[in-house]
């Protein structure tokens, strides 16, 4: 069963998507998947994951950001990161309202930067019940996507846009993706961090480095947490790299005893 919303945020922009669930009658965990930079609801590996966890019992809420590549408004050159978190939180205040969604088992997971605004809003505001970050970069700068040397990140900031070759073509990403992470102190995010949360590495990612995990782990100190590298995963774009995420959290969830 499957129940569409909008939302408009404070910008004026309005966030699409909607929420599965089983058809039987109850409550039920659910999980918010927040999609990387190019990645949306229909992404191939987002769709799946909804999948795996609406035939394991969990409601799912799939959306687009604002500001990204998806349907809802926005121009996806304009992704910041707390453009990103506002969007979670009212998607969190409109979930946890559904008469259906199970208010102490609700789950944020973020791939790559969708899995950095989680982490920027969750860090903040204890929001959801349990979080899991899969290659969620913890440095904007220091991506495949992003990283420059400094000259040319001399040039980026003149010009106020770069280039990003996605699916064969380039993208267009305004600056203020970096001056709006300047302004984002995912330090501090780390240290007040409380939710229980999973970090997911792909053994073979190419876009964020393994270092970002690694910082992450070691600051999350307050936040019952594990880091786990998947041998397998790769940048989680792909339908076949869903099946680990989904068992590494389904794990993760049990043992933390919200599922």
């Amino acid at each position: 069963m499957d129940e569409p919303f909008s939302i408009i945020g404070e910008t004026g922009l309005e966030v699409r998507g909607l929420i599965a669930r089983p058809k039987n009658r109850g409550t039920f965990p659910t999980v918010i998947l927040a999609p990387d930079m190019f990645d949306t609801a229909q992404s191939p590996v987002v769709k799946e994951l909804g999948k795996l966890f609406l035939e394991k019992g969990f409601a799912v809420v799939l959306f687009d950001f604002t500001n990204s590549f998806g349907t809802s408004d926005g121009r996806g050159c304009d992704i910041t990161i707390s453009q990103r978190a506002r969007d979670l939180e009212i998607i969190l205040e409109y979930v946890r309202k559904r008469p259906y969604v199970s208010e102490k088992r609700t789950i944020m997971l973020g791939i790559g930067f969708g899995g950095t605004a989680a982490l920027a809003l969750e860090g903040f505001k204890a929001a959801a019940k349990a979080l899991v970050l899969v290659n969620a970069p913890t440095n904007v700068e220091d991506t495949a996507w992003t990283r420059f040397p400094d000259r040319d990140m001399l040039r980026v900031r003149l010009k106020r846009y770069f280039h990003v070759r996605w699916q064969g073509k380039e993208e267009r990403i305004n600056a203020t993706l970096f001056e709006d992470a300047a302004r984002v102190d995912l330090a501090r995010c780390a240290r007040n961090l409380t939710t229980p949360t999973l970090i997911l590495t792909g053994a073979k990612a190419t876009v964020t480095p393994l270092s970002h995990a690694l910082w992450l782990d070691d600051r999350a100190i307050a936040a019952k947490h594990e880091h786990v590298v998947l041998p397998e995963l790769v940048d989680a774009t792909e339908k076949k790299e869903a099946k680990s995420i989904f068992d590494a959290t389904n794990t993760f969830l049990k043992r933390m005893k919200i599922v």
